[in-house]
């Protein structure tokens, strides 16, 4: 929310949230539909013809978070990982694997 929208309501007291969010909403509309002098067009024109049809929907799944590091495969065939040992193929003996942190 741009400082301007805190100074249009800092003499005003407010009573409940739902007032608060009201009066936040009445400024955020006024702010949004003025016209910029250098561009000549409102923030909310620009967001409709340019940011709107470049958004992408939301993934259907949730994002989980995980730091991942890089563990070298011992001789005796395996990885630790989170004071885990954990077994792998052969093959991949000396070679690094990515494991999550």
């Amino acid at each position: 929310m741009p400082r301007t929208a805190f100074g249009r309501l800092r003499k005003q007291t407010f009573f409940s949230l739902a007032e608060a969010n009201a009066a936040i909403a009445e400024v955020l509309a006024r702010i949004n539909d003025h016209v910029m002098r250098r561009l000549g067009v409102s923030r909310r024109h620009l967001f409709e013809t340019v940011e709107r049809p470049a958004l992408a929907s939301l993934p259907a799944e949730d994002y989980e978070f995980a730091e991942w590091r890089l563990a070298r495969v011992s001789t005796d065939y395996h990885v630790e990982c989170k004071s885990f040992f954990y077994s792998v193929p052969h093959a991949l003996i000396r070679q690094q694997k990515g494991a999550e942190k």
